[in-house]
C-alpha cells in the first residue's frame, strides 16, 4: 500500500512539473517573438550602451510587386565615453532568382555598392563609433532582373566586444 501511495504521489508531481514546463516555454515563446519584432533595441557593451534604431521594421521583403528601390534607415547612438564597434549584417537570408543590389549611406555619404549574396553577409564590419556620437545609415535595395522571384533577409546591428 505504501507503494502505491508513492507511486501516486510522483506521479502526480510529475504530471505538475510537466504541466508547468509546458505552460513556462509557451509564455516564452511569445516574450521573445515580441522582443524580436521590436525596432529598437539596446546593446550593453560592458557598460557602454549602443542603441540602435530600425525606421520600420528589420525585415527586408522584395518581390515583383516591391517598390523600388526599397530603403531601409538605421540610426546608431553610442551614448557611453567609450570607443565602440560594430557591424551590419543580413540573416535569414532566402533569394529566388532574382539579382539585388545595394547602396549604403552612412550620414549623407555613399560608403558601400554591391550584389547581395544568396547567404549570410556582413554588409559591413568593424564601423568605430565615436563615444557620444551617431551613426545614421541608410541602405537602398534595388532588384535588378525583376525575374518574379523573392528575396528576403533580416537587417542586424551586432556589437563587436
Amino acid at each position: 500500500m505504501n507503494k502505491k501511495r508513492s507511486f501516486i504521489i510522483i506521479s502526480i508531481l510529475l504530471f505538475f512539473t510537466f504541466g508547468v514546463s509546458v505552460v513556462s516555454s509557451v509564455l516564452s515563446f511569445y516574450s521573445i517573438k515580441l522582443v524580436t519584432e521590436d525596432t529598437n533595441t539596446k546593446t550593453s557593451i560592458y557598460t557602454a550602451n549602443l542603441y540602435v534604431t530600425y525606421d520600420d521594421n528589420k525585415q527586408i521583403t522584395i518581390n515583383s510587386n516591391t517598390t523600388s528601390p526599397l530603403t531601409k534607415t538605421i540610426t546608431i547612438e553610442n551614448d557611453s565615453d567609450k570607443e565602440l564597434k560594430y557591424r551590419v549584417e543580413l540573416t535569414n537570408v532566402a533569394n529566388i532568382l532574382d539579382t539585388i543590389s545595394y547602396s549604403i549611406t552612412k550620414n549623407d555619404e555613399v560608403i558601400k555598392t554591391d550584389n547581395l549574396t544568396n547567404k549570410d553577409i556582413n554588409l559591413l564590419e568593424d564601423i568605430t563609433i565615436s563615444p557620444n556620437s551617431t551613426d545614421i545609415y541608410t541602405i537602398s535595395f534595388t532588384n535588378t532582373t525583376n525575374l518574379g522571384g523573392l528575396y528576403s533577409a533580416t537587417l542586424k546591428v551586432e556589437a563587436n566586444v
